[in-house]
């Protein structure tokens, strides 16, 4: 078959293969041989493999408990993070019969007339022992006074007012520039006070007459 070709022709081999000779013609095949295979195309005229499109990743089921990356918090979210699961631990460790925090008593709220009206003022704030039986000298006070008995009576009698007796944990206001005098009346138990006096700074505390 080889013995009945023509030159310049090629066989149905060579043409499959794509040999062609460096010179272009068959004789130089059989030294300078070069085999391009031919590519497969479609039939749109491209590469075969080129029409394909590119396939989507592959997409792997996250297990439980394991976040996924896309959803880490921000810098700027971490202090709050950070801060949910303190309180939380904090709350849990509070004792469960945690007492309320303490509040005052109101002992005394009363509308009076005759304070200080200077710019700068003196408080003075005084504890007295009045002993069983005992009495204080009769007086006045230039501004009124604020006093708090912790323990027995006190007694105090105001001049054309009549007579106030105040008990352990009660407390009274003395009027100014009206004449007084305080008495323990018991016998037995002293009384103990704690006076509140705000004045004009220099002012005695009482002043004392005949």
């Amino acid at each position: 078959m080889a013995a009945g070709l023509e030159r310049g022709e090629k066989g149905p081999l060579q043409r499959q293969a794509g040999m062609v000779g460096s010179d272009g013609d068959d004789h130089g095949a059989a030294h300078s041989t070069v085999v391009r295979p031919l590519a497969s195309r479609s039939r749109h005229g491209r590469p075969a493999w080129a029409s394909r499109k590119a396939a989507a990743p592959r997409e792997f089921p996250r297990r439980p408990g394991v976040a996924d990356s896309r959803l880490r918090p921000r810098p700027e979210d971490e202090p709050m993070r950070l801060a949910v699961p303190l309180f939380v631990a904090s709350a849990a460790m509070a004792p469960a019969g945690e007492q309320a925090p303490a509040q005052p008593e109101l002992l005394l709220r009363e509308t009076i007339a005759g304070m200080p009206r200077g710019e700068r003022q003196e408080v003075q704030v005084l504890a007295a022992t009045i002993a069983p039986g005992q009495s204080t000298i009769f007086h006045t006070h230039s501004f009124p006074v604020t006093v708090v008995v912790l323990e027995g009576t006190f007694t105090l009698d105001l001049q054309g007012r009549g007579t106030v007796t105040v008990p352990a944990g009660r407390s009274m206001i003395e009027p100014p520039n009206v004449p007084m005098t305080g008495h323990n009346r018991s016998a037995t138990e002293p009384a103990r006070v704690i006076i509140f006096y705000v004045a004009d700074p220099g002012t005695p505390f009482l002043h004392p007459l005949p």
